[in-house]
């Protein structure tokens, strides 16, 4: 699926868990929509850059404040990280400086080169498999009841925290 920031697609990795233990499985990863990477524009990347290290903090900060009986209803976040990508001639290059520096085989002389940075930011969020409270069919007046209470009692955690959604729809709502 796709957001405003980012596209979550299903993949498989090993993490270790709270406790160290190696944990092998499916995961959701989250990255930073192509169209918002712009390797001229270093404003506008840092700003989703926080935006996903903000997605991570906040997230884990929710999930640590959680009662027991509600960390089920919050998606978890297991890893954050970035990955870079070298030119297509293969060369590697410097992220931070946006550049690197290489020898010119003929003559021996070194020469610096600008490249665009792109990086890919992701998140390893815990994968829920099912469908949205928007998609969801033939559900009980009871049930739907019960989703919305629970909602209600991770938004005042949240919100006792200073942690504000922006974007609470049936569609974020996984069930």
């Amino acid at each position: 699926g796709s957001g405003g920031l980012g596209i979550v697609a299903k993949g498989s990795t090993t993490l270790l868990d709270e406790n160290g233990t190696p944990r092998t499985g499916q995961f959701a990863i989250k990255i930073i929509r192509p169209e918002l990477i712009d390797g001229n524009d270093l404003a506008l990347n840092e700003g989703n850059r926080r935006r996903l290290d903000n997605e991570d903090r906040l997230t884990r900060q929710l999930y640590a404040e959680l009662p027991g009986d509600l960390k089920p209803s919050l998606v978890r976040c297991f890893r954050k990280g970035e990955y870079g990508y070298v030119r297509e001639d293969g060369l590697p290059y410097d992220i931070k400086k946006g550049e690197f520096s290489r020898v010119n085989a003929t003559d021996g002389s070194t020469q610096s080169i600008y490249l665009r940075p792109y990086i890919i930011r992701y998140l390893v969020l815990e994968l829920v498999n099912g469908t949205n409270l928007a998609k969801a069919e033939d559900i009980t007046l009871g049930k739907f009841i019960n989703y919305i209470e629970v909602i209600c009692e991770v938004l005042t955690v949240s919100h006792r925290l200073g942690i504000v959604h922006r974007d609470i729809k049936p569609s974020n709502m996984l069930i």
